[in-house]
């Protein structure tokens, strides 16, 4: 399936995110388009006119990647998909200060009434098939890891089937090869650690938790599940 992406950045977070998805673009099946804008001003807290900061060279979108820090660029994001037409937002939420709670509804009701839908996975590498063409057409690749482990008692092969977008799935399954397969869940955490995730060591108190942690367990679940369902078939 044909898409494109229009990904907003401001640093070395979203710049490694973009790089990783068009490095898998070059090895795998996706036929996207990605064009990057990065913000490097510095916005207003509050917003009153979102048109006065929307890049003046957006192109035709059917998908906004926004991986931003600042809450500020988040009241973008409306009039954004407006000017390229883009049919769903993902916004990654891997610290709860760039989207406090209040901002996220303001958004999803903006863009709900524009006809665009939304996603905010916490941490982004939660995201999974969501029912919208264009949120699970991304989700099919990137998102919630999901990964096939080759061997028994040793870990001979990892297959990583979705990835997640920062890329931490590929360099978790490089590593697990000959690390035996009762260790291979806790490895695959301190791998996580050492790529490095970025998410926030900062606690969600929606979640009791930082996002970090969170991370960690999503990584660990995708090695546990292969490994336990091989063992009791």
């Amino acid at each position: 399936m044909k898409m494109r992406i229009y990904a907003l950045i401001q640093s070395w977070y979203g710049r490694r995110i973009v790089q990783n998805i068009q490095n898998i673009m070059k090895r795998g099946p996706p036929k996207w388009e990605v064009k990057v804008h990065e913000f490097k001003e510095t916005l207003p807290v509050v917003i009153d006119d979102p048109e006065e900061y929307v890049p003046k060279d957006c192109p035709e979108s059917d998908i906004i990647l926004s991986l931003c820090e600042n809450p500020s660029i988040i009241q973008l994001l409306p009039a954004i998909a407006k000017k390229t037409g883009a049919k769903a937002v993902i916004v990654a939420v891997d610290n709860p200060a760039w989207v406090p709670l209040g901002l996220q509804r303001q958004i999803e009701g903006e863009l709900a009434q524009i006809g665009v839908a939304s996603a905010f996975p916490k941490p982004l590498c939660s995201l999974t098939e969501t029912g919208n063409q264009w949120i699970d057409e991304f989700a099919r690749f990137f998102g919630k890891p999901k990964l096939a482990i080759k061997g028994k008692d040793v870990v001979e092969e990892v297959i990583v089937e979705r990835g997640a977008p920062c890329g931490s799935a590929w360099f978790v399954a490089e590593r697990l090869k000959g690390v035996k397969t009762a260790d291979a869940e806790q490895t695959a955490g301190l791998l996580l650690h050492n790529y490095p995730c970025l998410a926030s060591m900062q606690i969600d108190l929606l979640v009791g938790d930082t996002v970090l942690h969170l991370s960690g367990s999503i990584v660990k679940n995708a090695v546990r599940e292969p490994i336990t369902q091989k063992s009791e078939s």
